[in-house]
């Protein structure tokens, strides 16, 4: 009778009434272990639908801990219950304790855990991210980019750049020469076409509840154009080889072409077109260029820039010495017949390339540029060379 009677308690639990009355009636003291088996079945078999369809972990897809606090977290199970709670991996310090995940986390980062609710024969699982976040260091903004050194014409648009990392809201203050600029009190400092930008020391202060930061300064220096990007340049378009002396500046190009740059052909916006050779299929690799300019006394001026475009590459000589190279081999000697590196296209062509000039190339007197525009290809479709040489005002 009692096997009879745990067998139908192991079909359907609805009957445990039932069942538990008639085992009270035949067999008194059965009705203890009924009482038992009943509860663990019931428990048990409304546990086997955790692995069906209505049965999930329902707690949330993520968790959020500090380093060095208590962190709490409890897998949540419905709409039947679970015995057995499995958390892994688990971020440093952290541990199971029953259907909770407790401890106080050491190492900042996230962790993708994966979650498992059981009875021992059926199981549902889950993936959660726990994310552990560094203590606040309750420091001072602490910055990622500086103002770093900027070269303008005045009336050009201007912007020196600041970035930070901060664990509370920043603000800015810019400085001229180490006082406050009006209304200066973004991330960045722009002029915009504005005439009156003055030469000198910027910095910026970024500064949070906990204390501030001070930029080290970088320095505007104001072109004051010596050769301008409209200068008349004598050129040499031919296509044949130079002596080595056409960089000095005692060549005599008297019977040199002369015009105003920029120079260039396959763009449409040249103030002078050069030749690029007699055979189309066959354009010249090297075109020639000088101009003489004047600077009364080169020990009055802080430095030199030069910018110059150029299609395909150029060498630039200033009074016989080199200055740059640009887009041609690093080293070594350059042959009328060298091409540049690489063809460059619009608009990349059309871009300043800007550096400073070691004083004391420039003379105090006459000096001369001589700069050399070599294609990539021998039937190249464009050549474009412009140039700027400006004094530094700090």
């Amino acid at each position: 009778m009692l096997s009879l009677l745990c067998a139908t308690a192991l079909q359907t639990v609805p009957l445990a009434r039932v069942v538990y009355s008639a085992a009270q009636a035949v067999v008194p003291e059965s009705a203890v272990v009924f009482r038992l088996i009943i509860g663990a079945v019931a428990t048990l078999g409304a546990f086997d639908a955790v692995s069906g369809a209505s049965t999930v972990i329902f707690s949330p897809n993520t968790a959020t801990g500090m380093v060095s606090q208590a962190f709490n977290y409890r897998i949540l199970v419905g709409p039947r219950a679970a015995t057995i709670y499995r958390a892994a991996p688990l971020p440093d310090g952290l541990y199971m304790d029953r259907s909770y995940i407790l401890g106080t986390p050491t190492t900042p980062g996230a962790t993708q855990v994966k979650l498992t609710a059981s009875d021992g024969s059926h199981a549902v699982s889950k993936w959660i991210t726990i994310y552990i976040l560094a203590p606040p260091s309750n420091a001072p903004p602490s910055f990622v980019s500086r103002p770093a050194d900027q070269i303008a014409l005045a009336g050009e648009t201007t912007a020196f750049h600041s970035a930070v990392v901060s664990e509370s809201p920043v603000t800015f203050q810019w400085l001229f020469n180490g006082s406050p600029i009006m209304d200066a009190t973004n991330s960045d400092l722009v002029f915009i076409n504005t005439p009156n930008v003055f030469a000198g020391l910027y910095s910026v202060i970024a500064a949070n509840e906990f204390g501030s930061i001070t930029s080290a300064p970088a320095r505007l220096y104001l072109r004051v154009s010596l050769v301008d990007s409209a200068a008349v340049w004598s050129y040499s378009d031919t296509g044949k080889a130079q002596p080595a002396s056409w960089r000095k500046l005692a060549f005599n190009d008297a019977t040199w072409a002369t015009g105003a740059a920029p120079f260039g052909f396959g763009w449409g916006d040249e103030s002078t077109l050069v030749s690029p050779g007699s055979n189309p299929l066959r354009t010249n690799i090297t075109t020639y260029f000088r101009h003489k300019f004047v600077v009364a006394d080169s020990n009055a001026y802080t430095g030199f820039n030069i910018a110059v475009q150029a299609d395909d590459g150029t060498v630039v000589f200033l009074n016989g010495k080199e200055l740059l190279r640009l887009n041609m081999k690093p080293r070594g000697g350059i042959s009328p017949r060298l091409p540049a590196l690489t063809g460059r296209d619009h608009p990349s062509d059309q871009q300043w390339f800007n550096t400073n000039v070691f004083k004391p190339l420039v003379l105090t007197g006459t000096n001369v540029f001589a700069v050399e525009v070599h294609q990539a290809k021998t039937n190249g479709a464009d050549l474009r060379f412009d140039f700027q040489f400006s004094r530094l005002v700090e």
